[in-house]
């Protein structure tokens, strides 16, 4: 089990959640989780090494990674923003 392990089965789980809850039927919750898997995998594991590399040139590698705390933090505010609005999905 890695680091990421609990956060991403939160996801599944909002995702999931949120899917049902808006739009209803279990098929669409298998394609709304299927886009959800293909987008976090386009985003961390296909974007973040072109990223990393791409900084690593203009400043060395072991400041470039240093953005990774910057992008953990972005996705915690966000998720705290979304967290903070219960009415969007029919939550009062």
């Amino acid at each position: 089990m890695n680091s990421q392990t609990p956060t991403v089965a939160a996801c599944t789980a909002v995702g999931i959640w949120a899917t049902r809850k808006i739009v209803g039927p279990i098929v669409t919750c298998a394609t709304a989780m299927a886009v959800s898997i293909f987008v976090i995998h386009l985003l961390g594991d296909a974007a973040a090494p072109l990223v990393i590399g791409a900084v690593s040139d203009r400043v060395g590698l072991s400041n470039a990674v240093l953005i990774m705390p910057g992008f953990v933090a972005l996705s915690a505010v966000i998720w705290l923003i979304a967290a903070w609005r219960p009415d969007r999905y029919g939550r009062a």
